[in-house]
C-alpha cells in the first residue's frame, strides 16, 4: 500500500503540475577531486542514479562536478539534465551537448518526457540550442584545470571522448586532444563493454568505442555489462520519500520492466567516490573493441585498463550504499 500510495501521489503531482587511488576516498585529498560526467541520460534510468550520487557528494563537499556532457543526441536529454541539476541547486553546472551523435537509441522517450513535462520542476536554462559542443566544453574546462586533476566518468556512448581525443589545438589550448587528456585527466571510469556480447553503450557507436580504447592515454577502469546490481522501483520510492517529488522517483514510475531494474551506471559513480574500496579489480590489461563491438583483453603488467566486478556480497553492499545515498536528506532549494 505504501508503494501504491507513493506512485499515486507522484502521478497526481505530475498531472497537476581522477582515478582515485585504490584504498582512498575523495576526502583523503587536500583538494576535492574534479569529475566530469559524460552521460546518455534518458536511455536508462540508472544514469539519473549516477548523477544523483555525484550531486549528493557535491553537496557534501567531497567532489566537484565540473560539467555534464550529454552523449545522447536527442532534444530532451539536455533538458532533463538541466531539470535534475536545478533540482539539486546546481543549475549553473555547465552542460555540453554532442552534435550529430547517436539519435536512434530508441529508449529515451520513456522517462525523460515525464521529467521534462512536470511543471513542478524549475529550470535554469531557456535556450538549449545554445549549449556548447561537448568537445569544445571539454577542452575549455581541461585547459584551465590542474594537471592530472580531472576524472571523466562515462556512463553512455563514447562519442564525445573519442572526438575529444581527435580534436586539435584551439583558442583554449595549443595541445592536441590526446595531449590535453594526457596532461589534465587523472583517469577515466567507464560503464561500457563486454567480452561476451556487444554491450549497449558500445553498440550504437562502435567506431568511437574502438577509438577510445585504442588511443586513450590515461588509465581506464571499466564496469562491463556483466557487472550490475538489482534496484527495484519499490527500493527507490522508499528511499526517496524524504522529498515530496524526487525526480528519481518520478522517473522510476515509467520503469516496470525487469531489465530496467538492473543498475550499471551507479556502480561507476560509487566506485569513483569510494576510491574503488568495495569492488573486485582485475588487470591491468591491454584492451580493445573489435570491429564487432566485443571487448578483448590481454594481460599486461603495464596496461592502461582494469575491469571491475562485484561478488554477491559486494552487490549487496553496493546496493545498500546506493540506497543510503538516495535516502540521505539534503537541504535543497525549494524543498
Amino acid at each position: 500500500m505504501k508503494t501504491v500510495s507513493r506512485i499515486l501521489v507522484l502521478a497526481a503531482l505530475f498531472v497537476s503540475c581522477s582515478s582515485v587511488e585504490k584504498g582512498k576516498t575523495p576526502s583523503d585529498f587536500s583538494v576535492a577531486p574534479d569529475v566530469i560526467l559524460d552521460t546518455d541520460i534518458g536511455n536508462s534510468v540508472d544514469d539519473l542514479l549516477a548523477l544523483d550520487i555525484l550531486h549528493h557528494y557535491c553537496r557534501q563537499g567531497r567532489i566537484n562536478l565540473l560539467a555534464v556532457m550529454v552523449n545522447n543526441d536527442v532534444p530532451l536529454a539536455p533538458q532533463a539534465t538541466d531539470v535534475f541539476n536545478t533540482w539539486y541547486g546546481a543549475g549553473q553546472t555547465p552542460i555540453g551537448m554532442v552534435k550529430d551523435g547517436v539519435k536512434d537509441s530508441h529508449i529515451w522517450e520513456n522517462y525523460v518526457p515525464l521529467l521534462c513535462g512536470c511543471k513542478s520542476y524549475w529550470r535554469t536554462l531557456t535556450d538549449y540550442s545554445a549549449l556548447p559542443d561537448a568537445v569544445a566544453l571539454y577542452r575549455k574546462i581541461l585547459a584551465k584545470s590542474d594537471d592530472k586533476s580531472v576524472t571523466i566518468l562515462s556512463t553512455g556512448f563514447l562519442t564525445n571522448i573519442s572526438r575529444l581525443l581527435e580534436s586539435g589545438p584551439d583558442e583554449y589550448s595549443p595541445l592536441t586532444g590526446i595531449d590535453l587528456v594526457k596532461r589534465k585527466v587523472r583517469s577515466v571510469v567507464a560503464m561500457c563493454g563486454s567480452q561476451n556480447e556487444v554491450e549497449y553503450n558500445v553498440s550504437y557507436d562502435i567506431p568511437s568505442a574502438g577509438n577510445v580504447f585504442a588511443k586513450l592515454p590515461v588509465a581506464m577502469s571499466i564496469i562491463p555489462g556483466e557487472t550490475r546490481i538489482h534496484v527495484s522501483s519499490e527500493d527507490i520510492f522508499e528511499h526517496t520519500a524524504w522529498a515530496e517529488l524526487h525526480p528519481v522517483a518520478l522517473s522510476y514510475m515509467t520503469h516496470d520492466k525487469a531489465d530496467m531494474n538492473m543498475c550499471w551506471d551507479a556502480i561507476a559513480a560509487m566506485a569513483y567516490v569510494t576510491g574503488f574500496s568495495d569492488v573486485t579489480i582485475s588487470g591491468p590489461y591491454d584492451a580493445a573493441i573489435n570491429g564487432k563491438g566485443i571487448m578483448e583483453l590481454t594481460g599486461n603488467p603495464y596496461g592502461n585498463f582494469r575491469v571491475l566486478s562485484l561478488s554477491s556480497e559486494q552487490q549487496t553492499r553496493n546496493k545498500e550504499l546506493l540506497l543510503n545515498i538516495l535516502g540521505t536528506r539534503l537541504d535543497l532549494p525549494r524543498l
